[in-house]
C-alpha cells in the first residue's frame, strides 16, 4: 500500500519539509558573485534553502537581484568546506536594510545538490536522535 501523499500548505511553497539549522554547525553560505561575505542560512531541505543575502549596513544597489534569477552559491558547512550549487530566486522578503531569500536549487545533477540531499537526511536522522545541551 502506497503512503498518502504529503499535501504542503500555502506557506511551504518549497513542497520540501524546511530543516532549520541548528547555529552549532556553523552553516552559512556565499555568492561568489557578490563577494566573499558570510550569510547565515536559516533552513536547507531537498529542494531549496533559505538565506540572509545582505550584510549589515551594505546597501542593496551593491547587489540587485529579482525573483527568478540564477545565483551561484556555496554552501559552507565549516570555515573551508563547502558545497558549490546553482539556484534561482524563488522569493525575496525584507526592506531596505535587510533581505531574506528563499533560493530553489536548479541543477538537481550536480554533485552539490546530490550532497546536500545527503545532508538533509543526516539532519532528520540527527534531530530524531540528538540531544543538544543548552
Amino acid at each position: 500500500m502506497a503512503a498518502p501523499k504529503k499535501t504542503f500548505s500555502g506557506d511551504d511553497r518549497r513542497k520540501a519539509q524546511r530543516r532549520p539549522l541548528l547555529e552549532s554547525f556553523g552553516f552559512f553560505a556565499s555568492a561568489p558573485a557578490k563577494g566573499m561575505h558570510r550569510l547565515p542560512v536559516h533552513d536547507v531541505s531537498e529542494t531549496g534553502l533559505g538565506l540572509n543575502l545582505d550584510v549589515e549596513g551594505e546597501p542593496q544597489e551593491h547587489f540587485p537581484i529579482r525573483e527568478g534569477e540564477s545565483l551561484d552559491l556555496h554552501l559552507y558547512l565549516n570555515q573551508s568546506l563547502y558545497l558549490s550549487l546553482k539556484g534561482k530566486v524563488a522569493w525575496i522578503r525584507g526592506n531596505e536594510r535587510a533581505r531574506t531569500v528563499g533560493v530553489e536549487f536548479a541543477d538537481k545533477k550536480e554533485a552539490g545538490y546530490r550532497a546536500v540531499g545527503r545532508l538533509v537526511k543526516f539532519l532528520d536522522v540527527l534531530h530524531e536522535s540528538a540531544t543538544l545541551e543548552a
